[in-house]
C-alpha cells in the first residue's frame, strides 16, 4: 500500500545514496504517488523531469525495485511520473509602457531613481 512504501520512504533514500548517490539524490524529488496491482509509483514535479528520465535507465531502475523490495518483503515494480505540467515559459509579463521616447525614457528614469541631469559642454 502507499502507506507502506511512505513508512519505508527515508529508508530507502538513504540506502539508495549509499549504494549510488545520484539514484538516491535524483529519487528524493519524487514521492511515492500510488501502488496499483503491486506497481509503486513515483510523481515528480515537472521541473524535475530530467531526474525521472534518469532513473527510467534500466539499472536505477533496477536498484529502486530491488531496495524496495528488501524494504517491504514483496515483490514490486516501480515506475515514474510527471505529477505536475511544466509551467508555460512562453507566457510573459505584459510589455512596460513603450510610448516614453527619446529624452522623455531618461526624464523617466530620473524622476525614479531621482535622479539630477548633468549637461556638459565642450568649451573650444
Amino acid at each position: 500500500t502507499l502507506s507502506d512504501v511512505g513508512r519505508v520512504w527515508p529508508e530507502l533514500l538513504d540506502r539508495l545514496k549509499a549504494a549510488k548517490m545520484s539514484c538516491g539524490t535524483y529519487l528524493s524529488e519524487a514521492e511515492p504517488v500510488e501502488v496499483v496491482d503491486g506497481l509503486v509509483v513515483f510523481g515528480f514535479p515537472g521541473e524535475f523531469k530530467f531526474h525521472k528520465e534518469a532513473l527510467e535507465t534500466a539499472s536505477y531502475k533496477e536498484l529502486i525495485r530491488s531496495h524496495l523490495v528488501s524494504l517491504l518483503g514483496r515483490e514490486v515494480g516501480v515506475s515514474f511520473v510527471v505529477t505536475e505540467p511544466v509551467k508555460d515559459v512562453s507566457e510573459k509579463k505584459p510589455p512596460v509602457e513603450t510610448s516614453i521616447k527619446g529624452s522623455d525614457i531618461i526624464t523617466s528614469a530620473l524622476n525614479i531613481f531621482e535622479g539630477s541631469k548633468v549637461i556638459h559642454r565642450d568649451s573650444l
